[in-house]
This record gives structure tokens, C-alpha cells and sequence, in this order.
């Protein structure tokens, strides 16, 4: 796969999201809605129950390998991307920039 380009960023984040949401019980996969290009276009909550997670900055941590206290303990967030200015996995909880930043990209449609 090194030779295909990674999703557009508005798609990366509404993926990371349905999947943490999923992963979370906060939703059922089948809440999930989409337009006619396949793209995410709904979560199945509300506005600002939506805005509220996006602010934790969780949604957009590495995942798949929690330490002992159940937070993530993966500290190498290029896993499945190229190092560069804009993380798409964050080793850490994003800083309130950072959530500022993936607020505008998860709206994003390409």
C-alpha cells in the first residue's frame, strides 16, 4: 500500500470518529449516515454532543494498544502515516490547537 495516497483528511477524521464512537457504545455502526459519494455525512448525535467529544481530542489519539492505566501507550503515530506538520494520530492528546485544527478538517469534504 506504500504506493496509494492516504484518504483525504476530512475523510480520516470522520472515520476516526465513527470508529471511536462505535468503539465507545456511544452509537450504533448502522447510526452512521452517508451521502452519495460514500462519505460520512452524519454520526447519528447530536451537534453539540459531537462537538463536545471532538473537544476531548480522544477520537484522534493512537489506538489499539492501551498501557496499564487504559490510556494509549503508543507513542510512534506513524503507524499508517508519513511524518510531517499535520498528525493524523495523535501519541498524546491533542493540544487545544490541535482540536482547533481537526474541528475545520473534519468537515472537510474532497
Amino acid at each position: 500500500m506504500q504506493s496509494m495516497s492516504p484518504p483525504a483528511i476530512g475523510t480520516y477524521r470522520r472515520i476516526q470518529f465513527a470508529r471511536w464512537l462505535i468503539d465507545n457504545d456511544r452509537i450504533n455502526p448502522r447510526s452512521v449516515t452517508y451521502d452519495d459519494k460514500d462519505r460520512i455525512v452524519g454520526f447519528g448525535i447530536e451537534p453539540n454532543e459531537m462537538q463536545e467529544i471532538i473537544r476531548t481530542g480522544l477520537p484522534f489519539e493512537t489506538s489499539g494498544c492501551p498501557g496499564p492505566n487504559g490510556k494509549v501507550a503508543c507513542n510512534r503515530p506513524y503507524g499508517n502515516e508519513k511524518p510531517g506538520p499535520n498528525i493524523r494520530n495523535f501519541p498524546f492528546t491533542p493540544k487545544p490547537e490541535d482540536v482547533n485544527q481537526i474541528q475545520d478538517e473534519i468537515l472537510k469534504y474532497e
